[in-house]
């Protein structure tokens, strides 16, 4: 399943970690006991698994329309996980469809400053400063959503971002 398709149609933001990256992470990690090492994964995926399921509560309760409840489960994980990129970004777009537009961009500068690939963070940075008329903010984000979409391989985004640049220029 393509979760960052679900994210351009829902406007949240679905991106799960596979197990192999997590493992490959503790690859540093050296014992003569390999079940501790197992059990360092094995703690890992289970942690990056309630992660995931938190975020995806969040994530249901914005495609409701539940932008409040949204906004208190994306709190919960990033009280519980600071680093969590899509929990910032998640948040700023429940912000955003309530108008708390500051909220919006403080989350999504923090998103783009834990991740600065998340390329759906600076398009919808992008929408506000539009919307607010600092046009050549926005398009400074744009421009850098396309080029990260670009390096993804991500044409479709790509090619519906770089439409955006061309008509708002």
């Amino acid at each position: 399943m393509n979760l960052r398709l679900i994210s351009l149609i829902t406007g949240f933001c679905w991106s799960l970690l596979a197990l192999s990256s997590q493992a490959v992470s503790l690859s540093f990690v050296s014992s003569s006991d390999e079940s501790l090492n197992l059990g360092l994964i094995s703690q890992v995926s289970s942690d990056e698994q309630i992660r995931e399921d938190m975020l995806i509560e969040g994530m249901d309760k914005g495609i409701l329309g539940d932008y409040q409840g949204a906004i208190e489960d994306f709190t919960e994980v990033i009280d519980l996980y600071p680093d969590s990129a899509e929990a910032y970004y998640n948040r700023g777009i429940a912000y955003s469809k309530l108008g708390n537009y500051d909220a919006a961009i403080a989350d999504y500068n923090q998103a783009i400053s834990l991740n600065s690939n998340l390329a759906e963070a600076y398009v919808d940075r992008a929408k506000i400063y539009f919307h607010f008329g600092n046009s050549s903010k926005g398009l400074k984000d744009l421009q850098r959503a396309a080029d990260i979409f670009k390096q993804q391989g991500n044409t479709i985004a790509y090619n519906q971002t770089v439409e955006m640049i061309q008509k708002l220029q």
